[in-house]
C-alpha cells in the first residue's frame, strides 16, 4: 500500500488543530473519499466535518462544498488524494490513515520537546 504522499501531505498541509479534527473524524468512522471533508478537503473546511455520502448529495443537503471545489491544487495534494482514493474502501482508508495521523502527531510532539540544535560555529558566550 502506497502512502508516501499522504504522509508528506499530513506533514505539510495540516495544522495541529486540523490534524486532530482529521483524527477524530476518522475514529468516528465518518472519514471517507466521497466528501468535501476527505483527506484533502478537511484542510480548508469551514463547516462541521461531514460524512462521505458523495459530494453532490452533500450539496443537496445544503452543505457548502466550495472550500473543496476551490482548493489550490498541488502535485502533492493530487498524489495524496490519489493514494487515498486507491484504497479498497472507506473502512480501509480509515484503518490505514489513523496510524499515520498518530505518527504525525507524535513526530510533531517530539519536535516540540527537543531543544533547538546548537550552532557550534558561534562563540561560547553566544551559545549560553
Amino acid at each position: 500500500m502506497q502512502v508516501e504522499n499522504i504522509v508528506k501531505f499530513l506533514q505539510t498541509a495540516y495544522s495541529d488543530e486540523k490534524l486532530a479534527a482529521l483524527l477524530a473524524h476518522a475514529q468516528d468512522g465518518k472519514l471517507g473519499y466521497g466528501s468535501c471533508c476527505c483527506l484533502v478537503g478537511i484542510t480548508t473546511s469551514n463547516h462541521a466535518l461531514q460524512e462521505a455520502p458523495g459530494m453532490f448529495r452533500l450539496e443537496d443537503r445544503g452543505v457548502d462544498v466550495s472550500h473543496y471545489l476551490s482548493l489550490e491544487r498541488s502535485t502533492l495534494m493530487d498524489a495524496a488524494e490519489t493514494e487515498f482514493r486507491n484504497f479498497k474502501n472507506d473502512a480501509e482508508r480509515r484503518e490505514i490513515l489513523i496510524p499515520l495521523i498518530l505518527e504525525e502527531q507524535a513526530r510533531r510532539e517530539k519536535m516540540r520537546s527537543e531543544p533547538f540544535p546548537v550552532d557550534d560555529e558561534q562563540p561560547e558566550e553566544v551559545r549560553a
